[in-house]
């Protein structure tokens, strides 16, 4: 059976980073932090599996995602340099 991760990252530190737009990437930053940081599991890594699809998403949108059969208490994160890399694993497409 099929997984899908769905896949998002935040910078932590915008030093160095170009062509992103900080204001943005501070916005998410924070709302991270604030208010589902402490309800995500931290990993060190994910590996994804053989059949897997990874998608992609914009903060925002994965945001939207997490509702209904899914809480922040689902989603996993690993902090990866400059940016936290955040994810969501799911059985069925959402």
């Amino acid at each position: 059976m099929a997984q899908y991760l769905y896949h998002t990252y935040i910078y932590k530190d915008l030093t160095n980073v170009y062509g992103a737009n900080n204001s943005q990437e501070t916005t998410n930053k924070t709302d991270f932090e604030t208010n589902y940081k402490s309800q995500c599991v931290e990993v060190t890594d994910i590996v994804p599996g053989e059949t897997m699809f990874d998608i992609v998403e914009t903060y925002p949108d994965f945001k939207a995602k997490v509702t209904g059969d899914y809480s922040w208490s689902d989603v996993r994160y690993a902090e990866e340099g400059q940016t936290y890399d955040i994810y969501l694993l799911t059985s069925n497409p959402i």
